[in-house]
């Protein structure tokens, strides 16, 4: 399989993304994060929307909530669940240069986002962009991932966390490997 060196999700990804981690990732921080958006009387801006976990909740409890993901692939399935209408508020942009022709009481960026910047300089060049699309008093709540530490130091061999049947006869199953390094 050819690596991926972009940023963009490969399809099959986007694909099958809501039945894994609907699995995995339900429970965890949607309860504070919709408690935030719901608090928030004003624009919303969802960084790495994604297939709109977030975004579809709010547009039902009738947020003013726009939302864009670096990846096209997961932006045309949350596409297929939007109306014409809705579809406008979701777009392909990058956290480090977005650009909106308003500002946001509140942006979110929740299950790592952040996180998926390495470099020091892209971590800032995203804050300072965050902070120009923020209104006086304006928000900004972004979490992190904390690693399990026996993980990275005793390394975790092939550990499956999803293996489910989405089609009658068709599994998928998502296992996970590291490998400690310790430089």
């Amino acid at each position: 399989m050819k690596k991926n060196t972009t940023n963009e999700y490969p399809d099959y990804f986007a694909r099958f993304y809501d039945l894994i981690y609907h699995k995995l990732r339900d429970g965890v921080d949607n309860q504070y994060f919709l408690d935030q958006i719901k608090q928030t009387k004003g624009k919303i801006l969802e960084v790495g929307v994604g297939t709109g976990r977030f975004f579809i909740d709010a547009l039902t409890r009738d947020a003013d909530i726009y939302g864009f993901d670096i990846s096209s692939s997961m932006i045309d399935v949350l596409k297929t669940k939007l109306n014409k209408t809705q579809q406008r508020r979701v777009s392909v942009q990058n956290i480090i240069d977005f650009q909106y022709d308003f500002k946001f009481d509140l942006i979110i960026a929740p299950f790592r986002v952040v996180m998926h910047l390495l470099e020091k300089s892209s971590q800032i060049d995203a804050i300072n962009n965050v902070y120009r699309h923020l209104k006086p008093n304006g928000r900004f709540i972004f979490d992190a991932f904390v690693p399990d530490l026996n993980h990275l130091i005793k390394g975790l061999d092939h550990h499956t966390d999803f293996d489910e049947e989405y089609e009658p006869g068709k599994r998928i199953k998502r296992s996970v490997s590291t490998q400690p390094d310790l430089i």
